[in-house]
């Protein structure tokens, strides 16, 4: 990305970095063709954005996002509904033991 810098090449050196761009990556013709009097033309980055490793990292990138969609709206919700019923039973049958064991104090014991 720096070889094109003005601040850091000369003019001559950025010449000659744009043609070893050109002959690395090719060149994109924007405006103008053969016989047009204006011609723009840019280092093709197309081919240095979708090279072998930027096609890696960007299904990488897709995969973590559905991973992450999938785990935070299906999973985890999911999970959270059947631990909060699990609980909500655990104390139930915690309750109904305690109040199943005073019960049986009170009833053995008197209290005057």
């Amino acid at each position: 990305m720096h070889l094109l810098d003005k601040d850091i090449y000369t003019g001559e050196e950025i010449t000659e970095n744009y043609k070893y761009l050109v002959e690395k990556w090719g060149e994109w013709e924007i405006i103008g063709g053969e016989n047009a009097g204006l011609v723009v033309r840019y280092v093709d980055i197309r081919n240095a954005l979708f090279s072998g490793l930027m096609i890696t990292y960007s299904i990488l990138t897709i995969f973590c996002l559905l991973f992450a969609i999938i785990f935070g709206e299906i999973v985890f919700p999911q999970l959270a509904k059947l631990y909060s019923n699990n609980n909500d039973e655990m104390v139930d049958v915690a309750t109904l033991k305690s109040a199943q064991k005073i019960d049986e104090i009170t009833s053995k014991k008197e209290w005057f």
